[in-house]
C-alpha cells in the first residue's frame, strides 16, 4: 500500500523541482557572465533563453509541476517571464 506522507514529499519535489532548475541556469548564466568581458553576451544570454523557456513551460505545464514559478496568473506570469527574457536576450544581442 501507498504510504500518504510519501506522496506530500513528492509533491514538495516537484513543486521546487522546476523553480530550482531555473536558478541553477540563470545561476550558471550569471556565473559565464562574471568570467569576463568576451563572456558577458553568452551569460546574458543564457539567462534570457532561460527565462523564455520558463515562459513557455508556465504556458504549457500545470500548476502542480511548477510550484513557485506559477505565482499569479498563467497569462500574467508567462507575460513577465516573456518580456524579462526577450529584454535580456535583447540585451545580449546588442552587446559587442
Amino acid at each position: 500500500m501507498d504510504n500518504p506522507a510519501r506522496h506530500g514529499t513528492r509533491a514538495a519535489h516537484d513543486r521546487i523541482a522546476g523553480y530550482a532548475l531555473v536558478l541553477t541556469v540563470v545561476g550558471l548564466g550569471l556565473l559565464v557572465t562574471w568570467h569576463g568581458a568576451t563572456n558577458v553576451a553568452r551569460g546574458t544570454g543564457l539567462v534570457g533563453v532561460v527565462l523564455l523557456a520558463t515562459a513557455a513551460a508556465r504556458l504549457v505545464l500545470p500548476d502542480r509541476y511548477l510550484g513557485m514559478l506559477a505565482s499569479r496568473g498563467k497569462a500574467v506570469d508567462a507575460a513577465t517571464y516573456g518580456l524579462l527574457g526577450g529584454g535580456i536576450l535583447a540585451l545580449a544581442l546588442v552587446l559587442p
